[in-house]
């Protein structure tokens, strides 16, 4: 029974930040949970990159259609093509 205790404290010793747990335990926790919030940063990260490349790509998409209706391209002044 004292071994069951012992590893059930060992086993949540390692989610308590390792400042609660100076143990190898806490320190696996610590690794653990610093991993797993690093890793969905970087995922966030790779999404807001990619959604972006999207946005700019349909923009792009929309100045073309513009300039093949109207000859000239959306963001060029009226009065340069009046030269």
């Amino acid at each position: 029974m004292a071994a069951l205790r012992t590893a059930r404290g060992r086993r949540a010793g390692g989610v308590v930040l390792l400042a609660l747990n100076p143990s190898l335990a806490g320190l696996e926790g610590w690794a653990l949970l610093t991993g797993a919030g690093l890793a969905i940063l970087l995922l966030n990260g790779l999404y807001r990159v990619g959604v972006k490349g999207d946005e700019e790509r349909d923009d792009e998409e929309a100045a073309r259609v513009y300039f093949d209706e109207h000859g000239r391209w959306p963001d060029d002044d009226e009065g340069a093509n009046k030269r």
